[in-house]
Parts: structure tokens; C-alpha cells; sequence
């Protein structure tokens, strides 16, 4: 009977410290028993940090870093989407510019001169001026630089009535100054390629008058 009981109270001890070390073993311990190897608890979290915590955060940390890198292409496709509409919008004003420029030759503006000089800088491509008796010198000053052709009609009322004296340089078609009419409208085309140092000059209209 004695036997029996220290048996038993050996096998208590002995399970006692496989208990022992099932609970407070290390994160390397398994202990072997009679039932099988049983890892300690240590190393139950241990494991289960491995395969289930660890692999979690990888999952985490590659779903942000996926997220940042569709950020940085959306904030890069925003840039080159604003970079496109400012590029769009310089189109538009050059389109706009290059409109207004065939319309400008469509249709010429009129300048009135008011006084005596026909100043090209003023981007016109018609001058109308309407002479009373008297005389007047006119002058055509900011032709374009030579090599550039710069052009543009007179359109002269009642220059008859006035005693004209033209810029020095200027050269009549056939060598002769028109006579003009003192009670309409003659149009006379001038043109240079030197910047005004030889001017070429030619009646296209003569004795316009539409009242009458």
C-alpha cells in the first residue's frame, strides 16, 4: 500500500513539473509527455505571433505602401492633367491670336489721319485723310526694317483742293504724280522693302464718288 502511494505521489511530481514547464518554459521549450510533446505556452504565443501576427503587419505594411504608390500616381496624373490644361489653354490664346490675325487681314482696319503723318505703327492697313486748301507735307513714319515689306492704301479726299508735297524717296508708277480730285475720293497704294528709304507708289482709284 505504501509502495502504491509513493508511486503515485512520484507521477504527481513528475506531471508537476511537466506542468512546470509547459507554463513557464521558454519560447523554445516543448515538453515531452505521456500523451505527446506539448509546446509551452511561451512557445504556443511565440508560433502564433510567427504565423499569424507577423505575416498580418507584412499585409498591413504592403497595403499602405500600395496605397501611398496610388496616391503618388494620382497626385502625378493631377500634375500632368494641369500641365495639359495650361498647355491647352496657350493653344487656345495662340489659335485666338492667329484668328484674329486673318480676320485683321480680311477685314484691314481704317486709321484716320488727323494731322499730316501716316504712322504704320498703328498696325492699319488702310489711312483715310480728308484734305482742305493749303499745303501740307505728309510723312509715313515706323516702316518695317528693311528686307521687310510693309504696304498700305491711302485712301485720299478731295486731295485736289491741297498742295501735297510727298516723303523724299517716294516713286510714282510711270514717274509722274497723279492729278488729284478736288471733289471725291482717289485710293492710292504704297509700298516699301527698304524701311522707307524708296517708297513705291501707284493710283489704284481715281474720281471716286458714290453720292453722286
Amino acid at each position: 500500500m505504501a509502495t502504491e502511494l509513493e508511486t503515485k505521489i512520484a507521477q504527481f511530481e513528475t506531471d508537476l513539473g511537466l506542468a512546470h514547464d509547459i507554463v513557464h518554459g521558454g519560447i523554445a521549450v516543448e515538453v515531452v509527455t505521456e500523451g505527446g510533446t506539448v509546446k509551452s505556452l511561451a512557445k504556443l504565443v511565440k508560433d502564433a505571433e510567427d504565423n499569424v501576427v507577423a505575416p498580418a503587419t507584412a499585409g498591413a505594411l504592403a497595403a499602405q505602401a500600395a496605397a501611398e504608390a496610388a496616391r503618388d500616381i494620382s497626385v502625378g496624373a493631377a500634375g500632368t492633367a494641369s500641365a495639359d490644361a495650361v498647355t491647352a489653354v496657350a493653344a487656345k490664346d495662340d489659335a485666338e491670336t492667329a484668328r484674329g490675325q486673318a480676320q485683321a487681314l480680311v477685314n484691314p482696319a481704317l486709321q484716320a489721319v488727323a494731322a499730316a503723318n501716316i504712322d504704320l505703327a498703328s498696325g492699319a492697313a488702310v489711312f483715310a485723310k480728308t484734305f482742305e486748301a493749303g499745303a501740307i507735307a505728309i510723312t509715313i513714319s515706323n516702316w518695317p526694317v528693311a528686307g521687310t515689306v510693309g504696304s498700305f492704301l491711302f485712301k485720299m479726299v478731295n486731295a485736289g483742293l491741297a498742295g501735297i508735297t510727298w516723303p523724299a524717296g517716294l516713286a510714282w508708277a510711270g514717274g509722274v504724280e497723279p492729278v488729284w480730285s478736288s471733289d471725291a475720293t482717289d485710293i492710292v497704294a504704297l509700298m516699301s522693302d527698304d524701311g522707307g528709304a524708296t517708297i513705291y507708289a501707284g493710283l489704284v482709284f481715281f474720281g471716286l464718288n458714290p453720292g453722286a
